[in-house]
C-alpha cells in the first residue's frame, strides 16, 4: 500500500496541489485534501495499536522515543484497565 501512495503522490503536480475541490461539500485545495487523509489515517491507526496493546496486555514494541534504545518486542505487560 505504501508503494502505491508514494506512486499516486509522484504524479501530482504542484497545480493539482493548488486547485480547488469539493470533497463532502467543502471547497479544499488538493494539498489540504491530502493532509486531511494522512492525518485521518495516522489518528486511525492509532486506535488500531492502542485497541491491540490493550488487548493484547502488553508494549507492541513498534515505537520510541528518538533516541532511546528499542526494547526487545512484547515484553513489557501493560496494566488491565
Amino acid at each position: 500500500m505504501g508503494r502505491a501512495a508514494t506512486r499516486v503522490l509522484q504524479q501530482i503536480s504542484a497545480r493539482d496541489l493548488k486547485r480547488l475541490y469539493t470533497i463532502q461539500r467543502l471547497r479544499v485545495s488538493g494539498l489540504v485534501a491530502i493532509q486531511h487523509v494522512v492525518e485521518h489515517f495516522a489518528y486511525h491507526s492509532g486506535q488500531i495499536a492502542y485497541v491491540t496493546k490493550l488487548k493484547q496486555r502488553k508494549d507492541l514494541g513498534f515505537t520510541h522515543l528518538p533516541g532511546e534504545k528499542p526494547k526487545g518486542r512484547g515484553r513489557r505487560h501493560l496494566p488491565v484497565i
